[in-house]
Formats: structure tokens, sequence, C-alpha cells
């Protein structure tokens, strides 16, 4: 078995389906063929950069929740990377 892990961010508009879609289109006929693609999402993660608070929450009107500032920057969750690699060596 050959298998593959992509990293996602939750606030990337990357969407499971249609990277494992585009995959098996361009897989077709290679050793890649019937490889597992596994996706691992991120959730978002901000920090204020008026105090330094770290929180998670949604991007859209978002505000820190320990001094209201609304100067934020995304920490987490804006990946899209291959983490592993899994591959078949034939000895069973």
């Amino acid at each position: 078995m050959t298998a593959i892990t992509i990293v996602v961010g939750d606030l990337t508009s990357i969407v499971d389906e249609s990277v494992q879609f585009y995959f098996n289109i361009m897989t077709k006929g290679t050793i890649l063929e019937d490889a597992i693609l596994r996706f691992k999402r991120i959730a978002p993660e901000f920090v204020c950069t008026d105090c330094g608070h770290l929180f998670t929450g949604r991007s859209i009107g978002i505000r820190c929740p320990d001094c209201g500032g609304k100067s934020i920057v995304a920490d987490k969750g804006q990946e899209f990377y291959i983490e592993s690699v899994e591959v078949d060596d034939g000895a069973d």
C-alpha cells in the first residue's frame, strides 16, 4: 500500500475532495494510481499583535478575546503540504 498524508489548514480554500479528484486523474496509469490520500486538517489559531495573546476562532470579524484588539495575525490554519509518504517495499 502507498499512502500520502497531506496537511491542509482550515483557512485555505482547499477542498479535500477536489484534491482527491485531481490526484486520481493525474496518477492514472502510474505507480501512484492506487495510492491513498489522507488529509490532516489544521484548525486556525491567531495571535494578537497588540497583546500577544494566542487563541482560536474564525477569521471574519475577529477580535482578540483578551484585549479586544483588531490587529490579528493567523498563526496556524494556512498550511498546505505533504507531511508523509508511505511506500510498499514489496517485502511481505
